[in-house]
């Protein structure tokens, strides 16, 4: 899953998720770190990685998916 497991770069990112504008991804990695999810870290290179709030959030729903696989 795209930044569960590690930060990523912004072209990583692009790359997996074939279809999404450059434009679009701007503007969603913007909304998404204004809503607390994601966090930009500026160092040798930009890497966009989730917040603790969005790993609980991920976790939960992974846990919902694996609940609904099961029934």
């Amino acid at each position: 899953m795209i930044l569960r497991d590690k930060p990523a770069r912004f072209n990583k990112i692009k790359q997996l998720m074939p279809g999404v504008s450059g434009n679009m991804l701007t503007k969603s990695l913007k909304e998404l770190e204004r809503d607390g999810l994601i966090r930009k870290v500026d160092g040798e290179h930009v890497v966009y990685c989730l917040t603790d709030r969005a790993v609980k959030i991920v976790d939960l729903l992974l846990q919902i998916k694996l609940l609904v696989e099961n029934l």
